[in-house]
């Protein structure tokens, strides 16, 4: 049961980490969007756009879920800490 709770909490956490991730990319798309559009964009209309924002959320959102099951995994060199101090580590 432990197992499945774990998954799930990563499966969160992955969440939570994309919507992140894409608050950070959108906050200053928005503002480029909507001062240059005309000048920066080649005259991409706006239904274009909500097209482009949903193909990217969805891949935004799977890489924040594999960053945190890689994360949890420990395969991440900064993560794992046991790999350094092993011999402090009880088993």
């Amino acid at each position: 049961m432990t197992k499945y709770l774990k998954i799930f909490l990563v499966l969160i956490i992955g969440l939570i980490l994309g919507l992140i991730i894409h608050g950070l990319i959108e906050i200053p798309a928005l503002w480029l969007l909507t001062n240059y559009l005309s000048d920066l964009f080649f005259g991409i209309t706006w239904s274009a756009w909500l097209w482009i924002h949903l193909v990217f959320t969805i891949i935004i959102e799977i890489l924040g879920i594999v960053l945190a099951f890689w994360l949890y995994s420990g395969r991440c060199p900064i993560y794992r800490a046991d790999a350094r101090y092993k011999k402090y580590c009880k088993k």
